[in-house]
């Protein structure tokens, strides 16, 4: 199936990706192109007479183990270990600070 440059410009507006240059349009023409390959493979497979899934544990129960209190290890061989600590915590960079200095770089 071959794609026109507004049906890939409308396909990445949808999928909320910004294409401008046409060598984009070229490279998002061959992605797409797989995509809907995929698509028509899936399709000659077939589901006659196949009951919808919706979840895939419907018909089983799932095992899980018996939950049981255990004893942990102490504070003290962790906080040993932990690069840096503070008050008795592990101490470690700010991942709010990492977040915004992305958005700053863009």
């Amino acid at each position: 199936m071959e794609l026109t440059d507004a049906e890939i410009r409308r396909i990445a507006k949808l999928a909320n990706l910004k294409i401008e240059l046409k060598e984009e349009v070229k490279k998002m023409r061959g992605h797409f192109a797989k995509m809907y390959g995929l698509i028509d493979v899936l399709r000659e497979v077939n589901v006659e007479g196949v009951a919808m899934l919706i979840y895939p544990h419907d018909k089983y129960f799932l095992r899980l183990r018996e939950d049981s209190a255990k004893e942990g290890i102490s504070r003290a061989p962790v906080l040993d270990n932990a690069p840096d600590s503070l008050n008795g915590y592990i101490k470690a960079p700010s991942p709010i600070k990492e977040i915004k200095q992305k958005k700053g770089n863009h």
